[in-house]
């Protein structure tokens, strides 16, 4: 039988810097298509988010 444990080496990040980051512009690419799915159109579009909380940060091994 074989067992394993999840490492949990997990850190706080300070709200604030992790705050100001996620509310700056951000940029998306949109690929629309044609009828035969050959691309007709890219945009490159810019959103922001708005009224954010956050109630916890951390950072951690993906």
């Amino acid at each position: 039988m074989a067992s394993t444990k999840m490492g949990n080496k997990n850190r706080k990040l300070g709200k604030a810097k992790v705050l100001e980051n996620l509310l700056m512009p951000s940029f998306l690419l949109k690929i629309i298509l044609q009828l035969d799915c050959n691309p007709r159109t890219w945009e490159l579009v810019e959103y922001a988010l708005e009224d954010l909380s956050m109630k916890h940060a951390w950072e951690g091994r993906a």
